[in-house]
Order: structure tokens, then sequence, then C-alpha cells
């Protein structure tokens, strides 16, 4: 995957752990809780443009779907790119925080250490809109909590309509 507007000025992996110099000399390891500093961030996925078996033929998009498996319902902003162009939307509200505590930052005695809900499958069709020879869904997702996002982005589900080739 691709980072941005990360401001560091070095980077470090060690062992499995990434660690990177912030521009006011502070060490941040990433990717340890499901916020940025304190603040929400939202990962972005868009996966390669297909021109879905026909090159030269308009396709434009009705719905799709995101097919994620998470401990929680996960409200995904879904977004039709058309062209090999690249034009997201803006982020979507934060998500349902889940529950339970980081080791080393609760309270003894009553910290909840980790959540028993087992990963199930969400996925729900929603209207995108566009058009173009190559095509691909945008997904987007907030998060801001003190525990990491479990979220398995398992499919992307598309459906449209393709126009005739007029000789």
């Amino acid at each position: 995957g691709r980072f941005t507007n990360w401001e560091g000025k070095s980077l470090l992996v060690f062992g499995d752990r990434c660690f990177f110099g912030s521009t006011n000399g502070t060490v941040i390891e990433a990717e340890l809780t499901g916020s940025d500093q304190g603040g929400t961030y939202t990962p972005v996925c868009v996966p390669l443009f297909d021109s879905l078996k026909s090159p030269a033929s308009l396709k434009v998009g009705l719905n799709a779907r995101a097919l994620v498996r998470a401990p929680i319902e996960l409200e995904a902003k879904l977004s039709l790119q058309t062209d090999y162009n690249v034009a997201l939307p803006s982020a979507p509200d934060q998500n349902a925080v889940l529950q339970g505590d980081r080791w080393g930052s609760g309270l003894w005695g009553t910290a909840l250490w980790g959540s028993t809900s087992e990963k199930q499958t969400f996925g729900e069709w929603r209207s995108v809109s566009g058009g173009g020879s190559a095509l691909s869904v945008a997904v987007q997702i907030t998060t801001g909590s003190v525990q990491p996002p479990d979220v398995d982005l398992v499919q992307i589900d598309l459906t449209y309509d393709q126009g005739d080739i007029v000789t």
C-alpha cells in the first residue's frame, strides 16, 4: 500500500514495527492504533481499473458493494472512478468505535481487554454514478479509535450498463 500525508523525516522498520521521525522531532510508531495521533484518518482502496473485456465500449456504473469482514458493521463510502482518473469524494464520517482498551493504557480492574466479537461479513449495495471505458470502485472507511481496525476487504462488486459499439 501507499501511505500519504505522513510528515516524516525518517523511516525505520524494526522487526514487524514501523517507526518514523516527525517534523517536530517526535518518534511515532505507525499502525499501532486506529487513530492518527488521537485524530481520525481514512484508509482508501482504489483497485486497478478494468475495461471489463470491452475496452472500446462505454460502461455506466449502477450499483456497487464492498464485502468486508469485521467485528462490527462499518459504514464504507463507495465511489466509481473512471478512465484511470481518481477523484475521491469527501471522507465518510467516523465509524462506530470498537470496544476495549489498548494494553498499557487502560485502568487495571476497569479496562476491557480486547473484544470477544467474532468477525462477520457485511456488504450493502449502494448506487454509484459515472461512466467511462475503464472503471474502478473506490472504498473509503474512516476510523479514529484506540483499537487498531480489524477489517478485511474481501471483494468489491459492481453492476453496470454497457453501450454498443457503432460503426
